[in-house]
């Protein structure tokens, strides 16, 4: 808003009209003052050459010269033609560059989706991480038509789109296993979706999600779940050993973390295989 009324005022200055009204010069005071006593104070004699008064005269006064208008005291001329080019040249270059930043910025923002991530490399090349459509594919290919999947939901919208299957979340994810198991199958949970990516350093996972599905699940069940009981005696938010025993022990921490520390990766070249 501020940058448009900028530009605004700026085209309004160098592109408005430079022809102004030259105002008549003001009549000098003592030319009034003139008008006024001339005719009171002295009688003119027809000659022209004393003024008398009461029988007195006086010598005549020398008459008074008009100031003439200097050329520094005309209107102040516009500005000229080329300037106001060149300016005006600028501003529009100006928008035209904001316009193509703006188009860049747009693009590298949303043609990404969610679904299909990129990441780019030191050397500038870009990966493709298509995680998340290979397993919406296979969740269409592989399970009923009437099968349920239990996510986080911020994937609900995608697998009803393109998995074409019933998404449910709830209080499981924060809860132990077994509490867990016994919410899955009295809501016939078939399939649960999480997102990892502890192996190639995703950031965001549901493991960093995962204090938001806490403080839901406290909202609706403030009696099971307690958000403090995720965090450290010092306060801290650790998924390591020193983490908390609810957290280490949740369903969540255990399908992401199950058999993490046996995994290895052999590297070959710019090829990792687990």
């Amino acid at each position: 808003m501020l940058s448009a009324v900028a530009f605004s005022s700026v085209f309004e200055h160098y592109m408005g009209d430079d022809t102004k009204r030259e105002k008549p010069p003001a009549e000098d005071s003592s030319d009034e003052d003139d008008k006024r006593t001339s005719g009171t104070l002295y009688d003119k004699v027809e000659t022209g050459t004393t003024a008398c008064r009461n029988s007195v005269c006086l010598p005549p006064q020398a008459g008074k010269v008009r100031k003439h208008v200097s050329e520094q005291e005309k209107a102040e001329e516009g500005l000229g033609p080329n300037i106001k080019s060149i300016v005006t040249m600028l501003m529009l270059m100006l928008l035209m560059m904001f316009a193509v930043h703006c188009t860049w910025v747009t693009s590298n923002a949303y043609s990404s989706p969610s679904v299909v991530l990129a990441s780019y490399n030191n050397d500038g090349t870009r990966n493709i991480l298509d995680d998340f459509r290979e397993a919406y594919y296979w969740l269409r290919q592989n399970t009923g038509e009437h099968a349920r999947v239990m996510s986080w939901w911020d994937y609900g919208y995608q697998i009803a789109g393109m998995a074409n299957r019933t998404t449910l979340v709830g209080k499981a994810m924060s809860s132990n296993e077994s509490a867990a198991y016994t919410i899955m199958r009295s809501l016939d949970v078939d399939y649960v979706l999480i997102i990892f990516g502890g192996v190639i350093g995703y950031s965001g996972d549901d493991i960093n999600k995962f204090l938001w599905m806490v403080r839901i699940a406290e909202g609706e069940h403030p009696k099971d779940i307690r958000e403090s009981d995720y965090f450290t005696p010092q306060g801290e938010f650790r998924v390591d050993k020193a983490g908390s025993p609810t957290l280490l022990n949740c369903l969540m921490y255990k399908m992401s973390y199950y058999r993490f520390g046996e995994m290895q990766v052999e590297a070959s070249g710019n090829t990792y295989t687990l």
